[in-house]
């Protein structure tokens, strides 16, 4: 894990600490996020045509009982990777293993098919903010690209001039 960029653009409740994770499989992530905040946020840039959606919905619950406030997805298939992580909250909810602490806070989420991964970091690093009582308790950001080193280096670099793109 690679801390890159403090983002002091923010009020002081609500510091950005932003870090690089770069795994090879989507199912090492879990035990590679450590929060120093209660809540954190995440950006998964990864192809997932060919990731079997189990595997996406195992790592989506164990980040959100681990604190997960908002997912950014990226990369082809993202919409997917996207429902895949609303669907694993709805079922924390229904099964009551998550209570959240406000009744206005629920995991955020957004996936940018679209868009330049460099328009989706900046978007991450800029615009992504968390609902509810969230907001105050987010301060970690992990981006994470997925079995692709070259997007590594175009995350690092969005993040380390301060997300250019949102210019």
């Amino acid at each position: 894990m690679e801390r890159l960029h403090t983002s002091a653009e923010f009020p002081k409740d609500h510091p950005r600490n932003f870090y690089l994770l770069s795994v090879n499989d989507i199912s090492e992530l879990p035990p590679l996020v450590h929060p120093s905040s209660r809540n954190f946020g995440v950006l998964v840039a990864m192809d997932a045509t060919e990731v079997d959606p189990d595997v996406i919905a195992v790592v989506a619950t164990a980040l959100i009982r681990r604190g997960l406030s908002y997912v950014c997805c990226w990369g082809p298939d993202c919409s997917a990777v996207h429902d895949i992580f609303d669907l694993a909250e709805v079922g924390l909810r229904i099964s009551k293993e998550l209570k959240h602490p406000g009744a206005n806070d629920s995991l955020s989420s957004s996936w940018h098919d679209d868009e330049s991964l460099q328009k989706a970091v900046a978007f991450f690093g800029k615009n992504a903010w968390p609902s509810g009582s969230f907001e105050t308790t987010t301060h970690d950001w992990f981006a994470v690209s997925v079995g692709h080193p070259e997007w590594e280096a175009i995350i690092r670099d969005e993040i380390a001039q301060g997300f250019p793109s949102t210019k």
